[in-house]
């Protein structure tokens, strides 16, 4: 099972290089020879009569310079693509005329650049198997450097070039002439690679390459003369660790999850549009993101959220630059956003998935879903739209759309984003070992309000009835008819609960809170709701609240004897329990750290419920807390 895996994901990766092209041994020609049952009377190979054509000495010339390469560090010395012709593997090629074609440009280019000929021409006109002209099927083809390129049987066209003489046979496979050269299109990533002005992506971006050798995916020829395994095709893959959604990142401690397109640049079976930053533009957006990735020195590392209220949590600190993180952070957010694909957006925007629609409809846009399923969305209240990611003319490319950002327009809250905390029991943290709450055990409950009869409903002062999810100037609303009710376990005890400030969604990395500043509140839901039903004013329904709030930096907690790095006092508040209310706790509160990507660490914001014995008995408070949601309003410096 392992070796079927290892072989599956081998062959999957191949489509990264070159990876299956042909060696120069009677054992390769023997692998891949004529395909069966095909009958033919050539006598000569496909070289030999490219070679003896005089309207086709001039691709000749080319074909018999350029060097094969397995990938652009692969050479394969000795061989060019004039072997390849003249052996047994079947092929068709589309070849060019004399004149028809950009001759000096490619002549030149073997002889500087013979990898680059390789994938942009002689390899953009060489199919496997042999293909015929005859019918009137558009097929399109995959040729060896993995392009697709359109074969029009009635229009008899090859990509862009017309068909001058077709089907002429040979030993070991079929050749058109043409007049002209097939189109040639880059990959996204190829183009990052080809483009000056992309030079800082294409820099990040290849630190994260890697090639090596497939022993899955060669050719296994004899032993040697002491009996290890020779190869008469070694293939070799190409891996970009920043294609894939979120990646380790190896040979040392690292506290953060690294993120990456989760999208392969170079497959040439998907139709993305990505905006790619200009060196101008990629500067530009790490001034502006930089102050929202201050990281602290050292975090906890690897502790559970389930372990975090056992005392017997271990706390391994991990210790690195914050300089360091911060930067690595910042760069990876700039890019791991800016890919989308075309095919899967919402059905309302598109009424045809493909990239001409996607081109020609994008500006109208009020959302757009990148392939990390983040959402972009346009902002009403500022000048920031989805259209200005994709202003211009996209250039076309092989696996999509490519659009060139000179300014960077993805939306300061993209980044630093609001957090609204629907409460859950991952939320929630019964923080005993806080020293404010060593003796504050308190019971949790959740009262959810199904539609089931009274329970979803809620008698009003005039006798009428109103649903609870209807917001209305007397109840409220809580969110997703949900909350959560705390009250202490002891007779004199003042519940405290501490929250882990993360915002859960889905199957994504939780959100979570940047360096800089934010407004905080709290929803708090009246003690009535309960029952079910609204049951008058009085003191015992609608008890009044009083509570502290505070924020635990870094560490977010105690544990074998560990402080936290810092805890900031936020004040005392007082609730008046008679409706569903948004109480604002504090404004433009900054947060030193970032925790953006960190695996183990968060801040902790805690709610102490602080009420006296004249309060309880004289002034209508209660030692109870009912908390629907925890709000952090992202503030842009």
């Amino acid at each position: 099972m392992n070796k079927f895996n290892n072989i599956f994901r081998a062959v999957l990766a191949g489509a990264f290089a070159l990876a299956a092209l042909p060696g120069c041994t009677d054992a390769w020609d023997e692998h891949y020879g004529e395909d069966g049952g095909f009958q033919s009377a050539a006598t000569t190979t496909l070289w030999e009569q490219i070679k003896a054509d005089p309207e086709l000495s001039e691709f000749a010339q080319i074909v018999e310079k350029t060097t094969y390469h397995k990938d652009e560090t692969h050479p394969q010395a000795g061989y060019t693509f004039k072997d390849m012709l003249n052996g047994t593997e079947v092929f068709t090629v589309f070849a060019p005329k004399n004149g028809t074609f950009d001759f000096m440009k490619w002549n030149e280019l073997a002889n500087t650049a013979p990898y680059d000929v390789q994938v942009q021409f002689v390899g953009n006109h060489i199919a496997r198997w042999r293909r015929t002209a005859a019918g009137s099927v558009r097929d399109s083809i995959r040729m060896i450097n993995n392009k697709h390129v359109v074969f029009d049987h009635s229009l008899q066209t090859f990509s862009v070039a017309s068909i001058a003489e077709g089907d002429i046979p040979a030993k070991n496979g079929m050749m058109h002439k043409i007049e002209g050269e097939a189109e040639f299109l880059f990959n996204l990533y190829e183009y990052i690679k080809a483009t000056p002005d992309f030079s800082t992506v294409k820099e990040y971006l290849a630190q994260y390459d890697s090639i090596y050798f497939s022993r899955e995916a060669s050719t296994e020829g004899p032993a040697d003369a002491i009996g290890n395994p020779t190869y008469v095709d070694s293939a070799y893959v190409r891996l970009n660790i920043f294609f894939r959604h979120s990646f380790e990142r190896g040979g040392e401690e690292w506290p953060a999850f690294l993120s990456g397109f989760s999208a392969d640049l170079e497959c040439e079976d998907s139709t993305f549009a990505m905006t790619i930053p200009t060196n101008a533009a990629y500067a530009e957006a790490y001034d502006r993101l930089k102050p929202l990735y201050t990281y602290a020195a050292q975090y906890p590392d690897k502790v559970a959220l389930s372990d975090m209220a056992s005392a017997q949590a271990s706390v391994d600190d991990v210790v690195f630059n914050p300089d360091s993180l911060s930067d690595e952070m910042v760069k990876m957010d700039i890019l791991n956003p800016t890919v989308f694909n075309v095919m899967t957006q919402p059905r309302r925007l598109m009424p045809v998935p493909n990239a001409d629609v996607f081109a020609a409809t994008v500006s109208s846009f009020d959302l757009i879903v990148n392939m990390r399923n983040d959402t972009v969305r346009a902002l009403k209240d500022t000048d920031v739209r989805v259209a200005d990611l994709f202003a211009g003319a996209p250039e076309k490319m092989s696996n999509g759309l490519a659009y060139r950002l000179d300014s960077w327009n993805f939306p300061h809250s993209f980044y630093k984003a609001d957090l609204d905390i629907d409460l859950s029991y991952r939320h929630i943290y019964r923080n005993q070992y806080l020293a404010e709450a060593a003796t504050n055990p308190t019971n949790v409950n959740m009262f959810t309000f199904a539609n089931d009869g009274m329970r979803d409903s809620i008698m009003m002062p005039d006798s009428t009835k109103r649903f609870m999810y209807w917001a209305n100037e007397l109840t409220g609303r809580v969110y997703d008819d949900s909350y959560f009710n705390f009250t202490p376990v002891l007779p004199t005890g003042h519940p405290t609960v501490s929250f882990v400030v993360q915002q859960y969604g889905g199957d994504k990395l939780p959100a979570q809170i940047m360096s800089g500043k934010y407004d905080i509140y709290v929803v708090m839901v009246p003690d009535w709701y309960k029952y079910g039903e609204y049951m008058g004013d009085s003191i015992e329904v609608c008890p009044k609240t009083k509570f502290t709030a505070s924020i635990q930096h870094v560490n977010g907690r105690l544990s074998q004897g560990k402080a936290l790095e810092s805890t900031t006092r936020l004040g005392t508040y007082t609730y008046d329990g008679l409706k569903v209310d948004t109480i604002l706790i504090t404004e433009d509160y900054e947060f030193p750290y970032s925790y953006r990507g960190l695996r183990d660490s968060y801040p902790l914001f805690t709610i102490a419920e602080s009420g006296n014995r004249t309060d309880y008995n004289r002034n209508g408070f209660a030692a109870v807390l009912n908390i629907d949601r925890i709000i952090f309003v992202s503030k842009e410096d």
